[in-house]
C-alpha cells in the first residue's frame, strides 16, 4: 500500500522511475530509494509530521555543499513527503573497520570542517519548541521535569534538587547559541572516495554549540549503541580511540566552556534518563543517579 503512495508522489512530481525500494533504516520516518537517484521520506504511521516538516524547512533555508540536494516536498493523499537526491557512498559505521588510522584521521578532520560550517546563526525556520535562546533556563526546566518524574517513581532525588539550585546555574551560565545538528553519529555520515557527506536533519535545533557533543560523546563511549544491526558486529571500540582529541583540536568552539566536562556529562545524564523512561527501565534510572553522584562527588 505504501508503495502505491510513493508512486503517486512520483507521478505528482513528474519523476519517471523503474524501481522503488524501502530502506531498512530510518526510525522517525519511512524512507524509500528510487532508482538509486532519489530518496523519498514520508511520515511514518507511528510518528507526527513535525520532524519531517522541520527537515523540509532545513533544506529550504540552508545551503551546504555536504548535504543531499533538495528536490521537492509536499502532501499527497494526506501524507507529508520530502524528496532529496540520493548521495553516493557508504555510512562510516559500515566501513570504519576497513580503514587505516590515517584514513580515519582524514575523515574526522572533514567531520570537524562540516560541523564548524554547520554551526551558523540561522534558526528562524525552526519551530519555537526547538529554539533554546536561554540555555540555563532550558536545563533548569529539564531538571525540574526529571526530578518530578523520578520522585513519582519513588527515587530519592533531593540531592538533585539541591544541585539544581546551587551548582547547575553556574555550570550552564555560559552559552554560544547556533544551529546544532544534534545527531552526529557515524550512521549519518557517508563516505564517497575522499568526500564526507551528512544526512538526516530531523533532530536539528538551535542551542549552545557544545550540545553537539552529546551524541558524539555517547557514540564514542559505546559505539555499538548507534550502529545498525547489520553494522554492529563490525564495530571495534578501539577504532574510535583518539576521535575526541581530534575534535578538541579542530572544533575549539564546542570545547571553550569553563565547565565543558560537567556540561557534557549533564547532557548525557538527561539523554540517558529519557531512554530509561521510554523503555521502562527503572534500573537504568538508578544507575544514572549513581553515576551522577560519583561524577559530582555527592555523598
Amino acid at each position: 500500500m505504501q508503495n502505491e503512495v510513493i508512486a503517486k508522489i512520483l507521478e505528482k512530481e513528474q519523476i519517471q522511475y523503474e524501481t522503488i525500494t524501502k530502506s531498512t533504516s530510518g526510525f522517525t520516518n519511512d524512507v524509500y530509494f528510487v532508482d538509486e537517484k532519489f530518496v523519498i521520506k514520508v511520515v511514518a504511521a507511528r510518528t507526527k509530521n513535525e520532524k519531517l516538516e522541520k527537515e523540509i524547512q532545513f533544506y529550504l533555508n540552508t545551503d551546504f555543499d555536504f548535504v543531499p540536494k533538495y528536490v521537492a516536498s509536499g502532501v499527497c493523499d494526506g501524507i507529508t513527503y520530502l524528496i532529496i537526491s540520493k548521495l553516493p557512498g557508504d555510512s562510516l559505521y559500515s566501513i570504519w573497520h576497513t580503514l587505516d588510522v590515517e584514513k580515519r584521521k582524514h575523515i574526522v578532520l572533514q567531520i570537524c570542517k562540516i560541523l564548524n560550517k554547520f554551526h551558523i546563526d540561522m534558526y528562524k525556520f525552526l519551530p519555537t519548541k526547538y529554539v533554546y535562546s536561554d540555555w540555563a533556563k532550558k536545563w533548569n526546566d529539564s531538571f525540574i521535569k526529571n526530578i518530578s518524574i523520578m520522585k513519582e517513581k519513588g527515587f530519592d532525588v533531593d540531592f538533585l534538587e539541591e544541585f539544581r539550585q546551587t551548582r547547575l546555574p553556574k555550570i550552564m551560565e555560559s552559552q554560544d547559541p547556533c544551529l546544532v545538528y544534534n545527531d552526529a553519529h557515524f550512521d549519518n555520515f557517508l563516505l564517497d572516495g575522499d568526500k564526507v557527506y551528512l544526512i538526516d536533519f530531523d533532530r536539528v535545533l538551535y542551542g549552545s554549540v557544545d550540545y553537539e557533543l552529546l551524541i558524539i560523546k555517547s557514540m564514542l563511549d559505546a559505539p555499538h549503541k548507534f550502529a545498525s544491526e547489520v553494522d554492529e558486529p563490525n564495530v571495534v571500540p578501539e577504532h574510535y580511540v583518539g576521535i575526541w582529541e581530534i575534535l578538541m583540536d579542530n572544533c575549539p568552539q564546542m570545547f571553550k566552556f569553563e565547565y565543558i566536562k560537567e556540561r557534557v556529562f549533564i547532557y548525557q545524564f538527561v539523554y540517558n534518563l529519557g531512554n530509561a523512561y521510554e523503555w521502562n527501565h527503572d534500573d537504568w534510572v538508578a544507575n544514572e543517579l549513581d553515576k551522577f553522584k560519583n561524577f559530582f562527588d555527592i555523598k
